[in-house]
Formats: structure tokens, C-alpha cells, sequence
């Protein structure tokens, strides 16, 4: 694959994922990130990225559960708009998203 993939798309598509339409924790996060990536996030690339995300309006977080706000979904329908597939989707995303340090991607 030619094109970076961004660790915040990688767990932002993981938690759109294992929240669906509720929220996930943690746990739930890193297993469905664990499928897409065939990695389990490290806590850095966990920390980075919820925070980065947290911070740009595209997840919320209620107790220890996470969940895409409205501009979340609306970012993952335009990605989604773009690929029918999660390699394609996480690649689309991956352009509108910070990476986090010393990220492990299926790309390397």
C-alpha cells in the first residue's frame, strides 16, 4: 500500500465498529482495531488517538465507553462513500486524521 494509513482512522473505524450504534470500552475497541489491523493498538497509539479524536469533536465519551458524535458519523459516511471496503475505508479516513507516534500498521 502506497499511502500512509493514520493510526487515529484506525481507531476511530474500531470504534465505530464495536460501538455501533451505543458505545464500546476499551477492550471492545482494541479487539475490533486487533481484526481490522491484525495488531492490538498500544496504549500510546490508544492514548494519542482518543484524545486527537476527543478533542476534534468526532468521538464522545461517557464513563469508560466511547461513540462517534453526529461529525464522527458524518465523517465515516463520507469515507464509507468512497471504498465498500475497510481497507479502503480506514485509507480514506486516514487522510482527514493525525497519526499517532509509533504506530503499527498493515502497511509496513
Amino acid at each position: 500500500m502506497s499511502e500512509r494509513l493514520s493510526t487515529s482512522a484506525w481507531i476511530f473505524l474500531a470504534t465505530a465498529y464495536a460501538a455501533g450504534t451505543g458505545g464500546a470500552g476499551v477492550g471492545e475497541i482494541s479487539r475490533v482495531a486487533d481484526g481490522i489491523n491484525h495488531a492490538v493498538p498500544t496504549h500510546r497509539e490508544l492514548q494519542f488517538s482518543f484524545k486527537a479524536l476527543l478533542e476534534r469533536g468526532l468521538l464522545s465519551k461517557t464513563g469508560a465507553r466511547y461513540s462517534l458524535t453526529g461529525e464522527g458519523r458524518r465523517l465515516l459516511e463520507g469515507a464509507r462513500a468512497q471504498s465498500d471496503t475497510v481497507l479502503g475505508v480506514w485509507e480514506a479516513l486516514s487522510g482527514e486524521l493525525p497519526d499517532a507516534p509509533s504506530a503499527r500498521r498493515a502497511d509496513q
